[in-house]
């Protein structure tokens, strides 16, 4: 668009100023066709300015009319919003020396997330439970989640960082005295600790009094007698007078599996079977309420003993019998126990 303006004023004419108005709704192109529209408000205050450069400078563009301005830029309905799709330079967003709040989503929804700038650090305010996702697919199997969704939220988790040699730092923080923190895996996942890394792992080893509280598993033998390596650690219950249990495969990484049995309800055919090719090796003593015959012990020959079995009388299984297994190698399960029977006692394994 071109302005022409055409006054005969001598005074004009001798150089003096004129003040010029152009009343504009839009800027159109060569062809007429519209490139800016100007829309006004009655008695409007607040306006735009762009401000020119110098050489290695960029161009200002900013908001002008009081005090405080907002400044608001949007696209059309679903259309995106793009800062910097073609330029190879930095996106700097708040980055002068004034602490600043960025505010990313919804102001007043629940999604909002806050990102406050301040000592040199970054706050997200956020109440979602997606507050902080990061990870290739988004939301969607994510690497790291943060969630912010409790209610009354008080508490939550440091992280710092330290020093070459010494050890960062994973702490539970928040406003009372004492906060507890908890490890989860899900579902029936395993949690595994110093399981790559081959220094110690060291439990309590601080010079203060610390109570340590560990309860194993107590598994019926309803729906676990195909036992999994998850369930590691547990109490298995021999509560019926036929259980069958079968152990675990050694797979790669279960060595140091271990099992406990208790019998509860007393054996007439109960087994514990480990799988092919994982051997019983170790020992076990049987206790008989037998005249004369009152204790001996027996050993697998390790060569094709798979199978424990207990009848209750001269193989063991009375109420109180109990075993111990663990998991030595890739093919050898160590055991141990007592198991109470009657009679002449025989070898419980095969």
């Amino acid at each position: 668009m071109a302005l022409e303006l055409k006054n005969y004023d001598p005074a004009i004419m001798q150089g003096a100023n004129i003040g010029v108005s152009v009343d504009l709704t839009d800027i159109t192109d060569q062809n007429g066709n519209e490139v800016i529209e100007i829309d006004g408000v009655a008695s409007a205050i607040t306006f735009l300015r762009v401000t020119n450069a110098i050489t290695g400078e960029g161009p200002t563009l900013s908001a002008r009319g009081e005090t405080n301005v907002a400044l608001t830029v949007n696209s059309l309905l679903t259309g995106a919003l793009t800062l910097d799709s073609t330029s190879t330079g930095a996106v700097d967003i708040g980055r002068s020396a004034f602490a600043k709040t960025i505010t990313i989503g919804n102001a007043t929804g629940a999604t909002a997330v806050n990102i406050s700038t301040g000592s040199g650090g970054h706050v997200v305010t956020s109440a979602d439970d997606n507050a902080l996702t990061v990870g290739a697919n988004g939301a969607t199997n994510p690497v790291l989640n943060v969630n912010a969704a409790t209610g009354s939220v008080a508490t939550g988790i440091s992280v710092t960082g330290a020093a070459t040699g010494t050890a960062a730092a994973i702490a539970a923080i928040g406003s009372a005295t004492d906060e507890h923190l908890s490890v989860n895996a899900k579902a029936a996942g395993t949690i595994a600790i110093g399981n790559t890394s081959t220094g110690l792992v060291s439990i309590a080893t601080a010079s203060s009094a610390l109570g340590m509280r560990y309860k194993r598993s107590v598994l019926a033998s309803s729906g676990n007698t195909t036992m999994t390596s998850a369930m590691s650690g547990s109490i298995m219950l021999m509560d019926s007078a036929t259980v069958a249990y079968v152990l675990p495969a050694i797979g790669t990484g279960d060595v140091g599996m271990e099992f406990w049995f208790v019998v509860t309800v007393a054996s007439t055919a109960s087994t514990i079977t480990a799988g092919a090719g994982d051997l019983l090796t170790g020992g076990v003593m049987c206790m008989s309420s037998g005249a004369g015959i009152e204790s001996d012990q027996f050993q697998p020959d390790v060569t094709d003993d798979l199978i424990i079995s207990m009848n209750g009388t001269t193989t063991g299984g009375m109420i109180g019998s109990t075993w111990h297994l663990v998991a030595l190698s890739a093919t050898r399960w160590y055991c141990d126990g007592t198991t109470l029977g009657s009679g002449t006692l025989v070898i419980p394994f095969s």
